[in-house]
């Protein structure tokens, strides 16, 4: 089944609070080895994700989202006043906060330990499950839509930064706005804004993300033969 979005939001907000490079490792490791064992079709979009970014540099694909859109397309999709808005992101500096502040879901889903050691046998499976369901039940409103995939999100931003020409700045307010509505948690809303103006916060970069989905990939092979590498 697709890995819930909310999941890798989960794991980048804990990546963000932890200044421990072991740390960011061991989440990110079991970030990769939840995705191989649930859709391994999320693997690419989550490393894109997390590095905020929708392509390779050499593709030249970029978001490229205006301060005043990325206001305006929250103040519509999120019911927060861009004077509101505008004020609480000159307080605190960070887009990604701003809209955390101003919002009324849910700062953060329940427990989930992805900091576990890659040997350990219980890292993160059952979690993808509980994170999904989090998202559907505080959904701000009348029918909660479905909980949006990792590879959902990331083709939705992936189409944004493909769209160009006449009409283009109206076409992305609307792909924009959809998925910010489609945002269950603080944490899913805060890391699709920073991911819109293509910087995380998490401390996550080639070097540290391309060795973890290695290790994902050695220990989730190794699962299935029931050997230990």
């Amino acid at each position: 089944s697709p890995t819930p979005f909310g999941f890798l939001a989960h794991a980048m907000e804990m990546m963000e609070q932890d200044p421990s490079r072991l740390v960011k490792e061991r989440i990110l490791v079991n970030v990769f080895r939840t995705c191989l064992a649930t859709s391994p079709a999320d693997v690419i979009p989550a490393v894109f994700m997390l590095l905020g970014r929708v392509a390779d540099e050499q593709d030249g694909l970029e978001l490229n989202i205006g301060g005043h859109t990325l206001v305006r397309c929250l103040s519509d999709a999120l019911s927060i006043s861009v004077d509101g808005l505008k004020a609480k992101y000159r307080e605190i500096g960070d887009m990604g906060y701003a809209v955390d502040h101003s919002l009324s879901l849910p700062l953060s889903l329940p427990p989930l330990d992805l900091t576990i050691p890659c040997s350990h046998s219980n890292f993160a499976l059952p979690l993808t499950r509980t994170v999904a369901a989090s998202s559907k039940s505080h959904q701000r409103v009348l029918m909660a839509p479905r909980p949006s995939s990792i590879s959902t999100v990331f083709r939705a931003f992936l189409n944004i930064a493909k769209t160009t020409g006449k009409g283009s700045i109206q076409s992305k307010k609307q792909q924009i706005t959809r998925i910010l509505r489609g945002c269950g948690t603080t944490a899913e809303t805060k890391f699709c804004v920073r991911a819109l103006i293509s910087n995380v916060r998490i401390g996550a970069n080639w070097r540290s993300v391309l060795p973890a989905v290695g290790k994902a990939t050695v220990w989730h092979r190794c699962a299935a033969l029931n050997v230990v590498p």
